[in-house]
């Protein structure tokens, strides 16, 4: 089993370089599919949210498939050529940021950097 790659960070804010066009909502009851064709970062800013990923293709890399739970302040990391699909968990609405990974992790470990955080968890890196 692949360990799940999700970074903590500190407050639900919005990281250096996430403006606010970057930020999509979803409703309770609402769903969206996305596909990472490069690796992805998901990060949650506003409520808690349910991801259901698939299995990976063939070859790919990225995360197993199943369930993950996650809430504000948490990034998800997604493989290159994965699916997931999201959806708030329970009946808040949830605001989240899709964007490359390369770009969210220079941008979380600015930010925890700024907020104090060790070196370690600053890199954007997860323990296994």
């Amino acid at each position: 089993m692949k360990p799940i790659n999700v970074l903590n960070s500190p407050s639900s804010s919005s990281p250096a370089g996430v403006a606010a066009q970057d930020i999509q909502t979803l409703a309770a009851g609402q769903a969206r599919s996305l596909h990472a064709r490069t690796p992805m970062a998901l990060r949650v800013m506003r409520g808690r949210a349910w991801l259901t990923i698939e299995a990976e293709p063939e070859g790919a890399g990225g995360q197993a498939a199943g369930d993950v739970f996650l809430h504000a302040g948490q990034t998800f990391w997604v493989g290159a050529r994965q699916h997931l699909v999201l959806e708030p968990l329970g009946q808040g609405t949830l605001q989240f940021c899709w964007r490359a990974a390369g770009a969210v992790r220079h941008d979380v470990a600015e930010s925890d950097a700024r907020a104090g955080w060790p070196a370690a968890q600053a890199s954007g890196t997860c323990g296994a």
